[in-house]
């Protein structure tokens, strides 16, 4: 099966059970008067649409590349899980003003065993579908999948409140159902804002994950007759999909069939190892050239001197032009005058050499 058709149909289930539950829900918090209930049942509605969105996600994302989509669909994801937390943003609102009213003038509530149980019945069901998700994704690996697990596991939380709150309010005339359905609402609330937060970085491009970065970079260091590796780039087209971009820098020494063949083995070993098309740029270094080292030593030490957190790479000096190229890194969160860097570069004696900076901020 499929991994498109095995998520649409993970997505019909839910969209099966949160409908159940909705239902269930909205005539029992209508026939006992609970606000706490009601704003469960609606937070299920949401569910209804958000699973439907999944169903329908994987479907349209399983779709193969073509002319207009190049690298395939698989983003859609990404869109369906911000609306998800936008659904569950609109919702929490919604309530957050119906339970305020309901504090200042409150309703009774009439409880009930059979509707106790009822929604007991629903938190174990929660609970299930919660434990499902995680499951299926550690194999589909969905971020909409990721966001139902954490959603479902919120609701069993949620819908336990709600039958706390539920079985209190047979003993006071406070307007604790109210107050429940209050926190419940902003604890929907702040979750959706997270959501909303993390696929708003994935859709914009936000930095990718260090941990795979570092074992990219590891497993190209290992590679046979390479010195260095920098600006590892990954774009991601959804799950499954990402495309790479990475300097590595070989001995001068090596025959252009010698440097490509062994480019091409590591672009094939990442592609196995890591299902990432990687595009490797090769930077030749001149490894016997006394006075390239000794104006490296200089950079080196200068830079450290400014500040031990930057560094430099694409090191390369052109005799011809009688000029010296490098890019120096510049860690984002290191408040530093770019100018005040190159002012103190200048000082450096080269000789007859100038030099060329380009500035890579990482």
């Amino acid at each position: 099966m499929t991994r498109a058709r095995k998520g649409f149909l993970i997505g019909v289930a839910g969209t099966f059970c949160n409908l159940l539950l909705a239902v269930t829900k909205i005539i029992i918090g209508m026939l006992s008067g609970s606000i706490a209930i009601q704003t469960d049942a609606v937070n299920n509605l949401g569910d209804v649409l958000s699973t439907s969105a999944v169903a329908v996600s994987f479907l349209i994302s399983g779709k193969k590349a073509d002319k207009q989509h190049p690298y395939g669909h698989g983003r859609l994801e990404y869109v369906v899980s911000f609306a998800i937390a936008i659904i569950i943003i609109v919702i929490a609102i919604e309530f957050v003003i119906t339970s305020v009213k309901r504090i200042i003038s409150p309703l009774p509530v009439t409880f009930s065993w059979p509707f106790f149980a009822v929604i007991a019945a629903g938190i174990v069901i929660k609970l299930g579908m919660g434990i499902f998700y995680h499951i299926s994704n550690k194999s589909l690996a969905s971020p909409t999948l990721r966001a139902s697990e954490i959603d479902s596991f919120q609701d069993v939380l949620i819908s336990s409140v709600t039958l706390v709150s539920f079985a209190v309010s047979r003993f006071t005339a406070v307007p604790l159902d109210a107050i429940f359905a209050l926190s419940i609402a902003a604890l929907i609330f702040i979750n959706g804002i997270r959501l909303v937060k993390s696929t708003m970085d994935t859709i914009i491009g936000g930095r990718s994950d260090r941990f795979l970065n570092s074992k990219i970079m590891s497993f190209i260091m290992t590679q046979p007759n390479i010195i260095g590796a920098h600006d590892l780039m990954l774009h991601d087209y959804g799950p499954n999909r990402s495309i790479a971009s990475v300097h590595a820098e070989v001995p001068s020494s090596l025959s252009l069939n010698d440097a490509h063949r062994i480019i091409d083995e590591i672009e094939r070993n990442v592609l196995s190892e890591f299902n990432i098309d990687l595009v490797v740029h090769i930077d030749p270094v001149d490894m016997d050239d006394k006075v390239s080292r000794s104006y490296k030593l200089a950079f080196r030490k200068k830079l450290q001197e400014l500040n031990p957190a930057l560094g430099f790479h694409d090191f390369r000096v052109d005799k011809t032009l009688k000029t010296i190229f490098i890019d120096i890194v510049i860690p984002f969160e290191l408040d530093i005058d770019e100018e005040h860097i190159l002012a103190e570069l200048k000082k450096l004696d080269f000789g007859e050499f100038c030099f060329e900076c380009i500035i890579d901020y990482q």
